[in-house]
Parts: C-alpha cells; structure tokens; sequence
C-alpha cells in the first residue's frame, strides 16, 4: 500500500549536542505528535535520544525549515531526520505545532523564541511576540524579572549583528 500525503509520517530524532544527564534512563524513547496531549515531558526527557513521529504535511505548512528539507519529491518513510537542539524546547514547539498549548514564560522566552526563528516556525513567533508586548506593558509588577530582560535584550543586540 503506497503512502499518501495524508499518511506520511517522519521520524524525528533530537539529540541535545550541549546536554549530558546522568540520570538518563535508557538511550532513547519514541513518541508520536498523535499523542501529543498525553505526553509527560520529564519522564520523555530523562532519554538521551528522541524519537518523535511526526506528521509531515503538518511540519512543511508550519515551518520554514521543514518545508525546505521535506517538501517536494522527499518521500521516503524509512528516514530518520536528526535534530541537534535542547530537547525540552524541541518538544514545546513541536508540541504547539501540534495543538498544544505554548506555554511562554520569562525563564524559556529565549529559547522558545530562538527555536521558533531557527526552524522558521511563524505561528510561535507571532506567540512569543504577543507575549513579550504583554509582559512588557503591564502596570505594576512587571511579567519579566530585570535579568531576564537584559538577556532578551543581548539576544536581540546579537541577532540585530547578526542580521542587519
């Protein structure tokens, strides 16, 4: 039985290149996005290597990067695409891409953000820009501490180096 567009599935496997746990259980777990709502992420995360199900069509509309390395002809099932990136933000922006909610807070603002840019997911940079205009413009006790602020504001001195 031949693959369509609606059954294609790709198998994801994230490796943290900058992380070592030692209380990490086995090697590696597998989960899908099918499952997304019952996921547990602190059991998900004692694993060095994850292996997500994911389905395709839903990472090419949603992200720029996906779109590049899955569309057009690419339609092989048997392919495992590696993804070098802190595992736990991974797992939030695939988790958004897939219904759940985002939960942006000044401590994961940054990396939310800097994986939203790098895999080109718009959607959960419009989040992430909403709500950083809320937490910044609310009267009274300020939604973000002073030093995560100033690393907000040094990641977009970086990028602004970067880009402009």
């Amino acid at each position: 039985m031949a693959l369509t567009d609606d059954d294609a599935w790709v198998v994801l496997k994230c490796i943290d290149p900058d992380e070592s746990n030692p209380n990490e259980v086995d090697d590696e777990v597998q989960i899908s996005t099918a499952d997304v709502y019952t996921w547990n992420l602190s059991s998900i995360l004692q694993h060095r290597i994850l292996k997500v199900k994911a389905h395709r069509n839903r990472l090419i509309e949603n992200s720029s990067y996906f779109h590049g390395l899955l569309g057009g002809n690419f339609r092989d099932p048997d392919v495992e695409v590696l993804i070098q990136w802190n595992r736990s933000t991974f797992l939030s922006l695939l988790a958004s891409l897939f219904g759940s909610p985002l939960d942006v807070t000044s401590q994961n603002f940054l990396s939310i953000f800097e994986g939203a840019l790098y895999f080109g997911m718009e959607m959960i940079l419009s989040q992430c820009k909403m709500w950083l205009a809320k937490a910044l413009s609310i009267i009274g006790v300020p939604s973000v501490q002073l030093n995560d602020l100033v690393s907000i504001w040094e990641f977009g001195s970086e990028l602004c180096e970067f880009k402009c």
